[in-house]
């Protein structure tokens, strides 16, 4: 190989690793000093370039985003039982959902990932994820990583929608109103084509709106707004 050839692809090499550092930066709010950990934490194990791999981060980050999300959810919903509780974090924090995750936040259009063999960026992306988290841990400590991680959750994830499928939100809810003698009243509406939901729905006590939803479906739709309902009640309890 030419002196030529190696001084190119050094360079090209490098300019791409400062864009990611840039990237990341800018992704997750942060002033990066040591960037040799993010780098690491590109860096599939398949990769034939590299001799170092993200696994060790990437199980790091894995702890820490577990943590992170089941103190959120502990502290979020304090009547949600042990089982419950741990379904809801499995689902935050699987590689499919983070993967999704990754993806809507933009990392796989804003990532030169190192070439991987036969693995396409949204397939891995989910695992750079949890190794990027590892690294913002060690260079910036649990309590960044921790508040990053809350960024995240609150940005791009909609919980109420996730805790519908684990908990009969409306049934629960409806069985509050009968306790309580309460006259809750769902009302639901079909949005435009264009939404990312068919349906939205708003729940009342009264003349007052306790929670509002959306889903692919009436019955989707009437739970979500249950939930939030739920949340908001909860809320005023402990207030």
């Amino acid at each position: 190989m030419s002196l030529l050839v190696r001084l190119w692809k050094w360079l090209t090499r490098n300019s791409k690793s400062s864009e990611n550092i840039r990237a990341i930066e800018e992704i997750f709010d942060l002033k990066i000093k040591d960037p040799s950990l993010y780098h690491l934490s590109l860096v599939h194990r398949s990769s034939s370039i590299e001799s170092a791999d993200n696994e060790r981060l990437e199980l790091l980050g894995d702890s820490v985003l577990d943590l992170v999300v089941v103190d959120h959810l502990y502290r979020l919903y304090p009547d949600l039982d042990e089982g419950k509780l741990t379904k809801l974090k499995s689902k935050i924090v699987s590689r499919e959902h983070l993967s999704a995750l990754a993806i809507r936040m933009g990392l796989v259009t804003r990532l030169s990932l190192a070439k991987q063999k036969e693995l396409s960026p949204e397939l891995l992306i989910g695992n750079v994820l949890e190794a990027i988290f590892g690294a913002i841990h060690l260079e910036q400590g649990f309590r960044v990583a921790q508040l990053r991680a809350l960024k995240m959750i609150e940005d791009h994830i909609k919980l109420d929608n996730l805790f519908v499928d684990l908990v009969d939100a409306k049934s629960k809810l409806l069985e509050q109103a009968q306790k309580n003698k309460w006259n809750i009243v769902f009302s639901v509406k079909e949005e435009s084509r264009e939404s990312e939901y068919r349906f939205s729905s708003r729940v009342k006590c009264g003349d007052r709106i306790l929670g509002q939803g959306n889903g692919s479906s009436k019955k989707k739709a009437e739970k979500s707004a249950a939930a939030q309902a739920l949340k908001t009640l909860q809320e005023e309890n402990q207030s």
